[in-house]
């Protein structure tokens, strides 16, 4: 009767892994095959009824045709650098954390974060980022390696929203300002999510700083406890090399501002650079609030972008244009050598 009975959950325990299984495979169809397309496809229709409201949209078409042309050309050569060098600062800052677990080269991080970013494409809000990069842990410390992956992820966040907050005050006092339609509700808004966000941001960067504290208060709670093999190493960062991961993220920050304020300059998107700098920094924060699915990126990254960056240029399609090519350069290019790089990647290695 035990043999039965045992044998009867094991099937019966099967069956509910299988379910499952099937379950997540439609949950990840709809959403890469049906739900992303269908954003992809309401933002850009959203986007191209903007762009058709503006008066002069064959000069300010024009005026991107001739700004990406002729001597223009050392601005495009810069922007592929400084691709290289956003993913070489992100390199950097997993190599240094990496090494709780086990000592790899940097060559060797770097391409870890380029097949990072070819999984990222293709997963809802990134999330498939981490199991790119853990491919070149051993097998042994791969689960281990997605919780230092998180610090890495965490140390940027808390930079965007530090940023994002600094120019959440920055575009309130622009707005008071300036005559706007409907800038009273907008500066109501903004100043809400102000607090939300300072509130937020505090939060974040304590736990931070406490890692330790943090996961000993992990290791105690019952349930989360059974787990705590796989998120002890966290407890082995010290504050000087959070700190420094705060320091890169920073660095790694101002290279994605350069490259917009590029971009704006190549596609005559007449900003200051300092409105270029603050205003560009509460896209990111909305960017970073918003859960995205990869084809519906491009999408929101122009919308965004057209309702805050429009509140000063009315080039809208030279603000579209900008998102776009900032899309395309720093992670749909790296996504495509990353794809490459994994080809040569052996995920289980014969000891």
């Amino acid at each position: 009767m035990r043999v039965l009975f045992s044998v009867g959950n094991l099937t019966c325990g099967k069956q509910n892994e299988h379910k499952l299984a099937v379950l997540n495979k439609g949950i990840k169809i709809f959403i890469n095959y049906f739900l992303g397309p269908v954003l992809f496809v309401w933002f850009g229709f959203h986007i191209w009824q903007q762009l058709e409201s503006q008066d002069d949209l064959q000069e300010a078409w024009q005026a991107i045709v001739d700004g990406a042309m002729g001597e223009n050309w050392w601005k495009w050569a810069l922007l592929i650098l400084l691709m290289i060098l956003n993913w070489a600062i992100e390199a950097q800052k997993w190599h240094l954390s990496i090494k709780h677990l086990q000592q790899i080269s940097y060559w060797r991080s770097f391409r870890a974060i380029l097949t990072g970013v070819s999984f990222a494409v293709n997963t809802p809000n990134r999330i498939g980022e981490y199991l790119g990069r853990v491919l070149y842990v051993e097998d042994g410390n791969r689960i281990k390696a997605v919780s230092v992956t998180i610090v890495n992820s965490w140390s940027q966040l808390i930079i965007t929203m530090i940023c994002g907050c600094l120019g959440l005050f920055y575009m309130q006092w622009a707005l008071s300002k300036a005559t706007i339609e409907g800038a009273g509700l907008s500066i109501f808004w903004i100043h809400s999510l102000q607090w939300v966000v300072i509130l937020f941001t505090l939060v974040l960067l304590a736990l931070y700083l406490k890692l330790g504290t943090l996961v000993d208060l992990m290791e105690k709670t019952p349930f989360v406890g059974r787990f705590r093999k796989y998120f002890h190493v966290l407890a082995e960062f010290n504050r000087r090399e959070l700190l420094i991961m705060l320091l890169l993220s920073f660095f790694r920050y101002l290279v994605f501002i350069i490259q917009y304020q590029l971009v704006f300059s190549l596609f005559d998107v007449n900003l200051t650079w300092w409105q270029g700098f603050w205003f560009t920094s509460v896209v990111f924060l909305i960017l970073a609030i918003v859960p995205t699915i990869a084809l519906a990126e491009l999408g929101l990254r122009g919308e965004v972008s057209l309702q805050l960056i429009g509140l000063l240029s009315k080039n809208k399609i030279g603000i579209v244009a900008t998102t776009g090519t900032i899309w395309f350069i720093n992670l749909l290019i790296p996504a495509i050598v990353g794809s490459i790089m994994v080809v040569g990647l052996k995920i289980y290695r014969n000891k």
